[in-house]
């Protein structure tokens, strides 16, 4: 299911979608298909098809917006709501606490539509210590080899977060 979407970033040295095209605007028309995990009328939240860990989810608005900075104040407060609302989904459907959110503006942003990564940061096993308890290195190294998203377990984990929630927040 990921492949073709795959292909097409690999086609582009900067990773970049071409100008005039963009994956996600084609995922929230239904012309792509997608890991759904929420929806609201203006806000979309998918499993990323490169996750660093199991559970990777963006979230998007509808609407295109290349740059954070050109986010109008509802966009902003609708997209935070549901930023939120789904870590608190993670962290119902994971029993986790621990997250890594993060948005790139240009630098670093593999599509140029605006979009929240949040990643679960589950504790290693037989980890007691605050101090051992997110392996910033091993983290370092996960984020270089990203593997695809398989079609069974983006099935499995959707459905893991669809359950654990009813929708994403409205403004």
């Amino acid at each position: 299911m990921t492949s073709h979407l795959l292909d097409r970033l690999k086609s582009h040295d900067d990773r970049r979608m071409p100008r005039g095209e963009c994956v996600f605007c084609d995922i929230i028309e239904r012309r792509q298909p997608a890991y759904i995990v929420a929806e609201t009328d203006d806000v979309i939240a998918f499993l990323d098809v490169l996750p660093i860990r199991a559970g990777h989810t963006l979230v998007v608005p509808k609407s295109h917006v290349k740059s954070i900075s050109d986010l109008s104040p509802k966009q902003s407060a609708s997209l935070m709501l549901n930023v939120v609302s789904v870590a608190r989904t993670m962290e119902k459907a994971f029993g986790i606490t621990g997250l890594q959110v993060a948005a790139n503006q240009e630098y670093a942003q593999a599509v140029d539509h605006v979009h929240f990564h949040i990643v679960p940061a589950p504790l290693p096993s037989g980890s007691s210590s605050p101090l051992e308890k997110y392996n910033t290195q091993g983290t370092l190294q996960l984020m270089g080899r990203r593997d695809e998203l398989g079609d069974e377990e983006g099935e499995d984990l959707a459905n893991r977060m669809r359950t654990a929630t009813g929708t994403l927040a409205k403004l």
